[in-house]
């Protein structure tokens, strides 16, 4: 069973059980529900070091997307000329939101420096 598979079951368990308790009530439910929403897998830094050299002879752009149905982190690559429509894309549609934006034309230690990174095309910026 893969990964992916894996985390939709315990998030289902979770679910589950948080149902189950919420139906009595000495139970905090303010408690439960903030440490079911803070699970998130989170690309590293190396993750996105590793995702930026793979992309790096192939494409210009690296857009960090999050799944917000599991809160999974995960790259898409693009062209300069395709930046926007990819962007529109994947920025809140689907559960799905940018997080990130990488230029692979740049220095990736200058980006990756950063906490946030949103290094979007130049004519995107008049």
């Amino acid at each position: 069973m893969n990964d992916s598979i894996k985390r939709k079951n315990v998030n289902q368990l979770i679910a589950m059980v948080v149902e189950q308790l919420l139906k009595r009530k000495s139970v905090n439910t303010a408690a439960l529900h903030i440490r079911h929403q803070k699970r998130r897998i989170k690309m590293t830094r190396q993750d996105v070091r590793e995702a930026f050299l793979r992309g790096k002879e192939d494409y210009d752009f690296m857009l960090i997307v999050c799944d917000t149905f599991d809160y999974e982190d995960y790259p898409v690559f693009c062209m300069e000329s395709e930046y926007s429509e990819r962007f529109n894309h994947y920025d809140g549609k689907n559960m799905q939101k940018i997080m990130e934006s990488y230029n692979l034309k740049m220095d990736m230690e200058a980006q990756l420096g950063r906490s946030r990174c949103m290094q979007k095309p130049i004519g995107l910026y008049k």
